[in-house]
């Protein structure tokens, strides 16, 4: 694919990123109306919950749910370390490669072509994306522990407008990786 398609592709992504984010910030900023004042000024109590919360019980909820999604995570582990698959491999894709002569220039075919093979090379945007995955797995427990603690002390649910706000501003650590798949689907 042509470098002018390649940097079309990251520009493209990085807009679509930057507009996600500035309309989530404008939304977050935007003034309320007096229609929206009004109805929150107006708007009734939460329900009362059937029971009187013990604080100790729902914190240990909170850590039975990251224990069990720890253990999860090296149950995981330990099954991938006794298989053949490869983490190396996962995060590698299919590169042609060149050969070359002695004297530095491509190797040539009869017809003149350079001469080519496929090989798994390492991807720089597939490491990208794993580790922006386990930024936004660790950032859900961490907002979810304390959306479990508001849950299970006052009995509703929190606001979490701000939250899922932030957390789509992750979404630009796949951006490496969209832009890779975006310019290999025009080469193929």
């Amino acid at each position: 694919m042509s470098e002018k398609r390649k940097l079309a592709a990251l520009a493209a992504s990085g807009v679509m990123c930057l507009a996600a984010m500035s309309r989530a910030w404008a939304q977050d900023q935007a003034p309320q109306t007096a229609s929206t004042q009004q109805v929150s000024q107006t708007a009734a109590p939460p329900p009362p919950i059937p029971f009187q919360p013990n604080e100790v019980l729902v914190w240990i909820v909170i850590v039975l749910v990251l224990a069990f999604v720890l253990l999860a995570l090296a149950w995981l582990r330990n099954a991938m370390t006794k298989s053949t698959w490869s983490l190396a491999d996962a995060l590698s894709e299919e590169a042609d490669v060149a050969y070359f002569t002695a004297s530095g220039g491509p190797q040539t075919d009869n017809a003149g072509k350079p001469v080519t093979v496929s090989e798994m090379r390492a991807s720089s945007s597939r490491l990208i994306a794993l580790l922006g995955a386990i930024v936004i797995l660790f950032l859900f427990l961490g907002f979810g522990a304390f959306v479990l603690y508001q849950y299970g002390t006052t009995g509703d649910m929190p606001d979490v407008t701000k939250i899922l706000a932030f957390m789509s501003g992750g979404l630009a650590l796949f951006a490496p990786y969209a832009v890779n798949k975006i310019s290999s689907l025009g080469s193929s």
